[in-house]
């Protein structure tokens, strides 16, 4: 008996020791439990307020682009000052968008004052791709300072070459440099504009060049429609001139140019001053749309069976 109430006892101290333990560590458990739901809360008071901070920056920013865009596209004003180096100054942060940039000289001309305005002339006298320069003219037109062009005189550059690279040739180490000829693309300008400005004016801000993209360009606009020189393969196409059709296929032609090498073309697929237009499988003939000197032209090859003679 003494044993059976000694094990009793001792089975009744564990098992107030694990009621003790259990009921200690429900209670810390509670007690963390409720610091982390008051964690929660300041952690979700304060999200709430970074989310209307948020929210307000939000609104300042959109705020700001609607007032921004208000100020690019306000009319072309007055200046209070203009000088040669304030003008040569945004003429250089026009150069340094790519798509405008050109070389030129840069010439002050002198000033004239009249009763509610003045005006500075400079001329600018370079060379540059067409592209560029039509650029370069079309953000000085339309920024907001007023700058007008008064003259403008542009022509080829012929003294500005550049070397012919057949792309289908492969690069010889030590081999002869290649023929240098006209870019067509390459001009030379010279033009006049005046900066007008007056000291009464109110607007003091610094230039800045406009934040838009110019019309893209297909064609040089410095140059005629119609003109008698057609310009030079440098680009390596295939040359309809003088080449033979073999054989079509689906959508595909197979063509031996004027020096007997063999070319594959697909429909659409560009060729020297124009594409490949269409393959008539059914008729065993191709169409060339070419632009001869801004002349548009049709030329069709047909496949020469065995005995016959060109036309």
């Amino acid at each position: 008996m003494r044993y059976a109430v000694r094990n009793t006892v001792i089975l009744g101290i564990l098992w107030l020791l694990v009621i003790v333990a259990g009921v200690l560590y429900e209670r810390r458990r509670a007690e963390t439990l409720l610091r982390l739901r008051q964690r929660e809360k300041q952690v979700t008071a304060k999200l709430e307020e970074v989310s209307g901070y948020v929210a307000i920056y939000e609104d300042v920013r959109q705020t700001l682009r609607q007032l921004q865009g208000r100020w690019q596209s306000r009319p072309r004003v007055l200046m209070a000052q203009d000088d040669p180096g304030r003008t040569f100054a945004y003429l250089n942060d026009i150069l340094d968008l790519p798509e405008a940039f050109v070389t030129f000289d840069f010439t002050y001309v002198g000033r004239v004052d009249s009763t509610s305005f003045s005006q500075n002339t400079y001329t600018l006298s370079g060379d540059g791709d067409f592209r560029s320069l039509a650029h370069f003219i079309w953000f000085i037109e339309h920024g907001q300072p007023f700058y007008a062009l008064s003259n403008l005189d542009v022509r080829g550059n012929p003294g500005f070459k550049m070397p012919v690279i057949d792309s289908n040739e492969p690069v010889v180490p030590g081999a002869k440099a290649p023929a240098l000829v006209y870019d067509p693309d390459r001009v030379q300008f010279n033009m006049t504009f005046r900066v007008y400005f007056s000291p009464n004016s109110h607007v003091q801000d610094t230039l800045f060049v406009l934040d838009q993209d110019p019309p893209p360009l297909d064609t040089n606009p410095f140059r005629p429609l119609i003109h008698d020189e057609l310009p030079v393969n440098t680009k390596g196409l295939f040359e309809v001139a003088g080449a033979q059709l073999r054989g079509v296929g689906y959508r595909k032609a197979f063509l031996v140019d004027k020096g007997g090498k063999l070319h594959v073309l697909r429909e659409g697929d560009p060729v020297f001053m124009g594409a490949l237009s269409r393959v008539d499988q059914a008729r065993n003939r191709v169409e060339f749309l070419l632009n001869r000197g801004g002349i548009a032209d049709k030329v069709v090859l047909e496949v020469q069976l065995q005995g016959e003679k060109e036309p």
